[in-house]
């Protein structure tokens, strides 16, 4: 690819990195109830904020475009 072209498939591919992201870390839920709650919640803040992370980058490269053209 070009520039800041990307398909659809490239954004699909985001959403999985931010599965992944949740999955390695629920990978370590073992234990109490309370380290599995725990860890939960940290699996779901580190998929949202790789998501989040990846609109903020979109959202860049588009106002970028706005002002360069």
């Amino acid at each position: 690819m070009e520039g800041g072209d990307r398909t659809e498939t490239e954004e699909i591919n985001v959403i999985d990195f931010a599965m992944e992201v949740g999955k390695s870390i629920l990978m370590h839920a073992k234990g109490d109830s309370s380290r599995i709650v725990a860890v939960g919640v940290a699996a779901g803040i580190a998929a949202v904020a790789a998501g989040v992370g990846y609109g903020i980058y979109k959202g860049g490269q588009k106002l970028y475009g706005y002002l360069v053209d």
